[in-house]
């Protein structure tokens, strides 16, 4: 929404017009308020291409603009990792709006419009290049006390992560050996 407002100056009573007219004639002030729509968003492409993901900024409003723009991978163990470049080699600034991304992973990004807002929206999950696998003896956020196997392909190594303390967000790391067959 736009909203022009032209100033009127007032004379005072006791001041000469004349006076007043020469010295302030032309001193009109004009602005525009714009109120803020709708915040920008991230926009991506397929999370299980085996070509590349792409990110891409949308800002809904166009009479908006970034002040500021961050390209994260958040690690597995929650750290985010800052990204100066996507893997065109294109670097992460306010005036490029798409980027690539070809390895697999978490990402987000952080950003921050002509409004002051700092937006954060929620990480996808890029599929390329990560292992699958079969999980046997539990279901998906079950919970058991029997034996689990997990078949996977590939040359990966496999680590499990316990949750000891929950109040305290301490973890506990238990490597798991292969088994022979």
């Amino acid at each position: 929404m736009n909203v022009k407002i032209q100033c009127v100056f007032y004379v005072p009573l006791h001041f000469d017009r004349q006076d007043f007219n020469r010295r302030f004639a032309h001193n009109v002030l004009r602005f525009e308020v714009v109120i803020a729509g709708e915040p920008p968003r991230m926009m991506t492409s397929s999370l299980t291409s085996e070509i590349e993901l792409r990110i891409t900024i949308m800002l809904g409003d166009p009479l908006n603009a970034l002040t500021s723009l961050q390209l994260f991978r958040i690690r597995h163990d929650g750290v985010f990792v800052e990204l100066e470049y996507d893997d065109d080699g294109n670097r992460v600034e306010i005036a490029r709006l798409t980027y690539t991304i070809r390895q697999g992973g978490r990402y987000t990004v952080r950003m921050t419009d002509l409004f002051g807002r700092t937006i954060e929206p929620e990480s996808v999950f890029y599929m390329r290049g990560l292992p699958s696998g079969v999980l046997t003896g539990v279901g998906a956020s079950g919970v058991t006390n029997r034996d689990v196997s997990l078949r996977f392909s590939g040359n990966y190594a496999l680590t499990v992560y316990r949750y000891v303390d929950r109040k305290l967000g301490r973890v506990c790391v238990f490597p798991i050996r292969p088994c022979q067959h």
